[in-house]
């Protein structure tokens, strides 16, 4: 074997430790609520394995991670944000709550490229691992949720143990006119919330996938309303909006014989405009009318705080528009006497408030590019548009790419474009292939050869028809 193949073989090795080693770490990021409890500080050991993870999976496989995912607008975005809060931070003081913010910066790149090269290294299967980790680990969260139920108390009752390292308590208890919010294994109960609306969208990506195998659909299937009911027992009503714009995208969408750039472009940019006009206008009666439609309505007795979350965004609102260099470019850099790092529950304001408008539509199109690409994915094209949605919606009264979904989205975005430039792989196997010695009736010998007809045959059968020149998709 030549220096230069056998170089080739170990970098591809330590990329492929590397992402498996990035998909431990961000699936332990799930159990917030008792890995906070039993690890203490040294939870925080969790996040610096993930950095390392991620540099030698940069370090080891730059090149094809770039060509492959268009991350020019995310990088910027990335960069420029930190930035901004990173230096305003250190000036105020505020470092600690800038390195979570960077945390979850890193914890995107993280699930990029683990979604990248595990389908690039193992095929979809490997993804559908991913998401059958999830579902198995939610599905401990719904057990822990009903055993809440009939205790009428939490498991985790850890109010006064040690605090978080921002100075917060580890976990907070939620009641709504007395009824206790179900909170699992997590902090709080809008982590279980939108964990169990990502397990409900994770059942029906695999109820897709399997759509040709008709018992583990019905199985996958099955899962979905479970979730989805253990959703509302949690009175996660962010998520619960996410669910609605993650069904509106999804039937819209298979709706669809082509997904052109130009029908995905209208309908993601159409989502947040109407994200604007709300957060505007307010978010309460939404609220109250919706939960109205729902069986489950004596969970959601009490929308006082949807009403008290209009007033965060007044607050929000006001500050940035009290002059144009804030509405521009973020109040940190505008204005040095406000607020540098504000919740405001929603996606949308958390951008301009602290990177101005700019930043916004930056993030917008860095999205546009990846949804653009994800879509034409034939296994997970149509999960990762769903995922999307439930990220839009949710962004509607939270900071949604701050929460458990992103890392899930991210994975699945990252395979679906993955998978359709299989183009470099396939070469490289047909070249191994027709560079092997034949035997006198011209026939390829040894094991290798047998390994690349079987790595041309795992291509044909994910769907792609194998020629000398090319690769295209059936």
């Amino acid at each position: 074997m030549p220096i230069t193949e056998h170089n080739t073989s170990n970098k591809n090795s330590l990329a492929t430790f590397a992402a498996i080693a990035c998909g431990i770490g961000l699936l332990l990021q799930l159990p917030s609520g008792v890995m906070h409890l039993y690890l203490g500080k040294w939870i925080y050991a969790r996040d610096i394995i993930l950095v390392l993870a991620l540099a030698l999976g940069l370090m080891t496989d730059w090149n094809g991670f770039r060509r492959t995912l268009p991350l020019g607008d995310l990088s910027i975005y990335i960069g420029v944000m930190t930035l901004i809060i990173g230096v305003c931070g250190i000036i105020r003081g505020e470092l600690v709550r800038c390195l979570i913010i960077l945390m979850w910066h890193i914890i995107w790149i993280s699930s990029l490229f683990c979604g990248y090269r595990l389908m690039r290294s193992f095929g979809p299967k490997s993804i559908v691992i991913c998401l059958l980790c999830v579902i198995a680990y939610c599905a401990c969260e719904v057990g822990a949720g009903q055993l809440e139920l009939r205790r009428g108390q939490y498991l985790l009752n850890i109010e006064d143990s040690e605090e978080t390292i921002l100075g917060e308590k580890l976990v907070t208890s939620e009641y709504l006119d007395q009824t206790l919010r179900v909170r699992g294994m997590q902090r709080n109960v809008f982590n279980f919330a939108n964990l169990m609306g990502t397990a409900a969208i994770c059942a029906a990506m695999l109820a897709y996938y399997w759509r040709r195998h008709p018992l583990k659909m019905a199985a996958a299937a099955a899962l979905t309303p479970v979730f989805l009911v253990m959703l509302t027992l949690s009175g996660g009503r962010s998520a619960l909006i996410g669910i609605l714009v993650a069904s509106i995208y999804g039937v819209i969408a298979l709706s669809w014989r082509q997904k052109t750039p130009f029908k995905l472009g209208v309908l993601i940019v159409a989502t947040w405009i109407l994200i604007a006009i709300i957060s505007v206008t307010g978010i309460g009666d939404l609220i109250s009318r919706v939960v109205e439609l729902l069986p489950t309505k004596a969970y959601y007795t009490d929308v006082g705080s949807s009403f008290d979350r209009d007033d965060v965004w007044q607050d929000a609102s006001k500050t940035i528009m009290e002059s144009p260099v804030n509405f521009l470019i973020g109040v940190p850099l505008g204005d040095s006497s406000a607020d540098h790092l504000v919740i405001t529950d929603n996606w949308l304001l958390y951008n301009i408030y602290h990177g101005g408008l700019l930043m916004f539509v930056w993030f917008l199109m860095a999205m546009l590019q990846l949804i653009f690409k994800a879509a034409r994915g034939p296994a997970f094209g149509w999960p990762a548009i769903v995922l999307f949605g439930f990220m839009a919606g949710e962004a509607l009264a939270r900071e949604s790419f701050f929460f458990l979904s992103a890392p899930v989205f991210f994975v699945v975005v990252a395979a679906a474009i993955t998978e359709t430039v299989p183009v470099e792989r396939s070469r490289f196997v047909r070249n191994r292939a027709e560079n092997l010695p034949t035997n006198l009736t011209g026939k390829r010998m040894g094991s290798e050869a047998m390994s690349a007809g079987n790595e041309l045959q795992e291509l044909e059968t994910d769907g792609y028809s194998i020629d000398h020149q090319k690769v295209t998709h059936v």
